[in-house]
Order: structure tokens, then sequence, then C-alpha cells
């Protein structure tokens, strides 16, 4: 196991505590791709509908493990995972058409920040409604040319509409 795995006495009391252990020695995948791959290896709950995986936790901390975390949304692209922190939630758009709903913030007079990022490839097309500055797929998104951030949600839904897998980013606020 690396160094940032379970150390011997977390498995220890886990195990006494009742959950259930499995050491996986690959080196070569993430504790969260191996944890992922647990899940989708269980029966869906209702026949038809995949599971959706929401991943606490996954923008705390080293900023490789924040980037691996991102790359394992383009390793599962059709399944739901979820990613997300106390302040932020990420989730893979794939090609096609898209509503989130539930993005406006419930409290005062707070902005609900987000962003369209691409990894790896660029996304040619992208148009939305229900932001500040929509984006009319008239510029495509790459890295080191141009992305969406520091975009503000101005709708209670924000539809999306891009060429190729592209990360929706938004600042949210838990416990509120």
């Amino acid at each position: 196991p690396s160094e940032d795995s379970p150390f011997p006495f977390r498995t220890t009391t886990n195990s006494l505590q009742g959950a259930r252990v499995i050491r996986d020695c690959d080196v070569n995948t993430t504790d969260l791709d191996k944890c992922i791959r647990l899940v989708l290896n269980q029966p869906v709950p209702a026949p038809g509908h995949g599971w959706t995986i929401l991943v606490a936790g996954a923008f705390g901390g080293r900023m490789d493990h924040v980037m691996a975390n991102l790359h394992t949304l383009y390793v599962y692209p059709h399944h739901h995972l979820v990613l997300f922190s106390d302040d932020e939630i990420a989730f893979l758009l794939t090609p096609g058409t898209h509503v989130i709903h539930g993005t406006r913030p419930s409290h005062g007079n707070e902005k609900t920040i987000c962003g369209l990022v691409p990894l790896g490839q660029e996304c040619r097309y992208v148009r939305t409604e229900g932001l500040r500055w929509d984006l009319d797929g008239s510029r495509p998104l790459r890295l080191g040319t141009f992305i969406s951030t520091s975009n503000e949600v101005l709708a209670e839904e924000v539809t999306v509409n891009v060429s190729h897998p592209v990360i929706w980013l938004q600042g949210i606020r838990l416990g509120v």
C-alpha cells in the first residue's frame, strides 16, 4: 500500500467495527478508482438505473490528489460521479444537453460561482442558459486558450450544451 493509504491500525479498527476491509495493492490505480470499481460491481438499486457516486472531501489536501480525482471523472464518463467538499462541487458533462437544477443559493444575496473546464481535449461547442455570462457556442473551451471560470448562476436551472466532455464546477455551502 502507498504512504497515503490506510495505516494498519486504521484497518484493524475498521475491521473490529464491522467494516469490510479489502486489500488491493495495485499501485497503478488510486484509492478512489478502487472504491468506484467496487461500487460499480454491486447490483444497482433499481433495474435500469445506475449508481450516483458522491465523493466527499474530493478537493481537500494535496493538489496531485485533486487532479487525480478530476481525472477519475473522465475515466468513468458514463457513470454519475459527483466530487464535493464543504464549498465546491464538480461533475463531468458528457456531449449533449444538460439541465442542472438547484444551482441558486437559498440564503441572502450570496452568489453561486461556477465554471466549465475541459481537461485533455478541447470542447469545440459550449452553449449555456442561466449564467451571468452565457456562452453562445462561438468560442471553444481549451486549457491554454480559454476556459469559463468565475461565472455566476442567475437561474434556478442552468442549461449547458457541450460537444465534448467538460467539468462543471460550482461553489456550494454545506450545513447552512
